[in-house]
């Protein structure tokens, strides 16, 4: 992961480019530095799961990307939801 150029300035997030590499093929998302402190342990040890079946080519990073394209206007959803789509996410299969 590299993150992107530029200061948070206030107007969003820091965003940071997300670059998977698998057999097949390279997958780059943009995604959103996380505010320190701002999950619970069960939300952080799901993402980190998720990432790591990401890198393993288990999971696809495309469902999470695409809800997020889909759903960027509506910000970030509350923790319960959050929960939710990481284990949707997480039974998906490649």
């Amino acid at each position: 992961m590299a993150a992107a150029a530029g200061a948070f300035l206030g107007e969003g997030p820091p965003e940071m480019r997300l670059r998977l590499e698998t057999e097949s093929g390279v997958q780059e998302v943009t995604v959103y530095a996380a505010a320190a402190g701002g999950y619970e342990a069960q939300e952080a040890a799901l993402s980190r799961e998720l990432l790591a079946r990401f890198v393993a080519g288990t999971a696809d990073p495309r469902s999470p990307a695409a809800w997020g394209r889909e759903h960027a206007s509506e910000g970030t959803p509350e923790p319960a939801v959050r929960e939710a789509l990481l284990k949707a996410w997480a039974r998906e299969r490649t």
